[in-house]
């Protein structure tokens, strides 16, 4: 039997090229929460457009969801080309994995190695990644 995984942290997310802003996780709960500044009212503020919604999609497109029928499929190309790579970095029990996926394909990293069934590519990691993906 394989080892058994007591904890999984995320670590951050983020885009190659910064279409959108780097969450970064921390110990205990996170919460996203959106923040509009209008200094006319606070009563009533409203947080609508602020990308609450699309963090929970651009984090489940970094888990590996169904991109087909996620929201990140409708948007245009000229805004989140086809090559953009969104990545993941999180631990698993002790190691550390980072996925990295465009609209064309996903990619796991090992010690920044592509391990996964597509061709190599290079990548800068900044630490080593999960230990036990076969190469």
């Amino acid at each position: 039997m394989g080892k058994e995984i007591s904890r999984i942290r995320l670590n951050r997310l983020y885009s190659e090229s910064n279409i959108f802003e780097e969450i970064s996780f921390h110990d205990g709960v996170n919460i996203i929460l959106g923040e509009k500044y209008d200094d006319s009212s606070v009563k009533g503020r409203k947080t609508n457009g602020v990308g609450k919604s699309m963090s929970i999609e651009f984090l489940d497109f970094g888990f590996l969801n169904d991109y087909e029928k996620s929201r990140i499929a409708k948007i245009p190309k000229e805004v989140f080309p086809l090559e953009e790579n969104v990545i993941l970095d999180l631990d698993i029990g002790d190691e550390a994995i980072t996925i990295k996926r465009n609209r064309k394909h996903p990619s796991l990293y090992r010690d920044c190695h592509d391990v996964s069934l597509h061709s190599p590519s290079p990548f800068r990691c900044s630490y080593p990644l999960l230990s036990h993906i076969p190469r």
